[in-house]
């Protein structure tokens, strides 16, 4: 899990979803609500999480496929996605939704017709 201020109220928290989501569930616990954003990056299924909180509406989607389709490749980049992302969360109230996408990279093409 980690945790990274988006401002003096909100913290943004991005865990993979298929861990052990007890350090989660309690940061929840010990927090208002509405100061955590939630990101799943291989998505997650958990009930005990707000789902309101979830930057993505569909939190079971990963969002590791996302950054690949939009070509979001460095972490760096990831972590500037999210954060502004977050801001818009913060500022419209409205959770992104992703589509349900698997990345594979492209088969080569082979030209039967020589």
């Amino acid at each position: 899990m980690r945790k990274i201020p988006i401002d003096d109220d909100h913290t943004l928290v991005i865990f993979d979803g298929y861990e052990d989501l007890t350090e989660v569930h309690e940061l929840q616990d010990n927090s208002s609500p509405s100061s955590l954003i939630f990101v799943a990056l291989e998505g997650t299924n958990d009930k005990y999480l707000h789902s309101d909180r979830f930057l993505v509406e569909n939190y079971e989607t990963s969002m590791r496929s996302h950054f690949l389709y939009n070509g979001v490749l460095t972490e760096d980049d990831r972590y500037r996605y999210l954060k502004e992302k977050s801001q818009e969360f913060i500022e419209t109230g409205e959770q992104m939704f992703i589509e349900t996408y698997e990345f594979a990279a492209t088969e080569p093409f082979y030209d039967y017709s020589k």
